[in-house]
Order: C-alpha cells, then structure tokens, then sequence
C-alpha cells in the first residue's frame, strides 16, 4: 500500500515530431514570389507549439551581373486555416551583396543556414507547409535538403 506522499499521476505522452527537408530548386520558378514547397509537417493536437530547427539555403549569381543583392526566403502557411502566413516565421537563409558592377568571372555567392524558431498556437491539428521564394538575379537559388543537408523542422507542444 503506498504511503502517503507518493502518489506519481502518470506522465503525460510528449507530443514531438521531426522531418528532414527536401531540396527544393526555386531558380526555375518566377522571381519574388512565394512559392509552395512539397514539405509539410502536422501539429497533431490542439495547443502551443515551438516549431524549431534550422534550413539551409544555397544562392548565386553570375559575377558578371549587375545586380546588387540576391536572397533565398522561407515562410510557414497554415494549409488548414486556408493558407495564413504563420507569424514569425519568415526567414532569409541565404543572402549576398557585392559592388554594382561586374567583379569578374564565375559565380558570386553563399550558402547559409538559418534557425527555424516560433511558437503557434492551434484549436485543432494543423498542418503547416514550407514556401520559398527567391529575390534577385541568381542562376542558382535552392532550399538545400536532404539527410546531410542540415535542414531539419522539429514541434514540440509547449503548452
């Protein structure tokens, strides 16, 4: 017979996910505007979620060119709630500036990886897609993903 005192209520299940991103090439796809990534994760319950991780993003263009500033960028829409940006989740993985005019040969560019960092709060399931848009006049432009890639969306309910 337990004492007093000791009574343990059993721990509650912990609602976590993870998946690993795929690369996504948006060189092909029309400049500065969002576009729909095959990536999705669901928020299985309702509550508060941290969504974290990091996605990494790859951007070039041809140092002969003339333009000043090139970006790959990232947001998070509720595919549930109609496609609503979900806040604070805007990220620009990988951006670059270099003088306005031609630097020489070859390719001017960078990798970089960005931290996926927010809360979001739900009623119900959701299901949350990446999108991704570049800016700029690159001749590369990619979410990187992959096993290796250093790409990775991770939720755990908070609240």
């Amino acid at each position: 017979m337990p004492t007093s005192g000791s009574f343990q209520p059993p721990r509650p299940t912990p609602v976590v996910g993870q998946a690993v991103v795929a690369t996504f090439n948006l060189q092909p796809l029309t400049v500065n505007v969002w576009h729909d990534t095959p990536f999705t994760i669901t928020l299985p319950e309702a509550g508060t979620y941290r969504v974290g991780g990091a996605l990494r993003g790859n951007v070039t263009q041809l140092a002969s060119d003339t333009i000043v500033g090139i970006a790959v960028f990232t947001q998070f829409v509720d595919v549930t709630a109609g496609g609503v940006i979900v806040p604070e989740s805007f990220r620009t993985l990988a951006g670059a500036t270099k003088p306005n005019q031609n630097i020489g040969t070859g390719n001017f560019g960078v990798q970089a990886t960005s931290p996926v960092d927010f809360h979001y709060t739900i009623p119900e399931p959701r299901t949350l897609r990446l999108q991704g848009r570049r800016g700029g006049s690159t001749n590369v432009a990619s979410i990187l993903g992959g096993p290796n890639s250093g790409s990775l969306v991770t939720y755990e309910k908070v609240a």
